[in-house]
């Protein structure tokens, strides 16, 4: 039994423990809050929050409530139905699908899915004569975000419509397509080849941008589109737009659909910021590595060959068991697996890497050595 005089003592009142005090020497370290909630990623779990069914990894925080890295605030509402809402200031925000961390195994990337209404449309009206023109863009200067060039499809949608999409600043840019149809009945659902509906490439680094329109009737003299038909032009998810004939008609519910934005912290790159070793860098895992961001503004991080997670936290980036895993596992025999890697191991009396992809594993030839091969000479003698 522990005498009373061994145990410890509770603190006198207007004392502070040393438990205490090592904790606000642990806060006082940490640099000064930025704009945000940003603190050091040192203190953060490795478990990320959730928003609904929405996981919220770090450098990515729920507004209010969690930690986060300056232009990544989540805002997540108590009440139910309000879906999860990604922040760009105070006055736009849009509604959040999913978030993207870690680079996929040939394409290096990190993005978020949103709701957009990136959309340019105009509509005939019958009773002026008139084409009534909607702009709605995203504006995305000042985020760390741009348009994915390899996940969005700039697309115009009408009968009689020159799409042009126009980007500003760094990366001025003028492109577009031409989408052309006599009548309605030879458009075809699922085509989007020209006819009703074009496509072009969304340019790389791309945060600012106008949609306009040109009528191809109006150019070559002809005679205006009068069909009730409208025109639109729009930045959608590529795997997720499928073009109908519906399209065509005019449709206030149909402005939202699935947008794909790249993110990359700072403005530097991985070789600017790793010689000034700043206190936020943001590959903090020791198994992570920095790449610059393929949109040319700032770098990302992922986790090392043989390791999966969260790059942007410490310990956030977990071996990977291949051994386990059927799509990584290429071993003949047996598979033993190690930190960062696995080995591939041949049964007794084999050889080779023991890989399917590799030497394999070959059976070594066993010699059967008998004196009589070895001396016959001298067998012949003694006899």
């Amino acid at each position: 039994m522990v005498g009373s005089e061994e145990r410890m003592r509770e603190p006198e009142r207007g004392s502070m423990s040393p438990l205490a005090f090592v904790a606000l020497l642990q806060l006082l370290s940490l640099p000064p809050l930025a704009s945000g909630n940003w603190l050091n990623p040192s203190v953060l779990q490795k478990d990320s929050p959730h928003c609904y069914d929405i996981p919220v990894p770090f450098p990515f925080g729920i507004n209010g409530t969690g930690t986060f890295r300056p232009g990544f605030a989540i805002t997540c509402s108590n009440t139910q139905g309000n879906p999860a809402m990604l922040s760009f200031g105070a006055n736009l925000q849009f509604q959040l699908l999913n978030i993207s961390l870690e680079a996929h195994t040939r394409c290096l990337s990190g993005y978020v899915r949103i709701v957009g209404r990136a959309i340019t449309w105009f509509c005939y009206n019958t009773t002026t004569g008139e084409d009534v023109p909607f702009r709605l863009p995203i504006d995305l200067k000042g985020t760390p975000f741009t348009f994915s060039d390899t996940m969005n499809k700039f697309t115009a949608i009408g009968c009689d419509a020159m799409a042009m999409i126009q980007g500003s600043g760094p990366h001025n840019y003028t492109g577009g397509c031409v989408s052309f149809c006599a009548t309605r009945d030879s458009v075809i659902n699922g085509s989007c080849s020209g006819v009703g509906c074009c496509q072009a490439p969304v340019p790389r680094g791309l945060q600012s941008l106008k949609l306009n329109f040109s009528s191809i009737r109006t150019m070559t003299g002809s005679k205006k589109d009068t069909s009730g038909t409208c025109s639109k032009a729009f930045i959608v998810d590529k795997d997720w737009f499928k073009f109908s004939t519906e399209d065509l008609v005019p449709n206030d519910n149909d402005d939202n659909r699935p947008v794909v934005l790249e993110w990359s912290i700072g403005n530097q790159t991985c070789e600017e910021v790793q010689r000034r070793k700043p206190p936020d860098y943001a590959c903090v895992d020791e198994h992570s590595w920095c790449y610059n961001s393929g949109n040319g503004i700032g770098y990302r991080c992922n986790c090392s060959q043989g390791y999966t997670g969260n790059p942007y936290v410490p310990g956030g980036c977990g071996d990977i068991d291949e051994c386990n895993d059927p799509r990584m596992n290429n071993c003949v025999w047996r598979c033993i697996n190690k930190e960062g890697d696995f080995d591939c191991i041949c049964p007794p009396g084999s050889s080779g890497d023991g890989r399917k992809q590799g030497s394999g594993c070959r059976k070594v030839a066993l010699l059967e050595i008998g004196l009589g091969k070895l001396f016959p000479a001298a067998i012949k003698l003694i006899s």
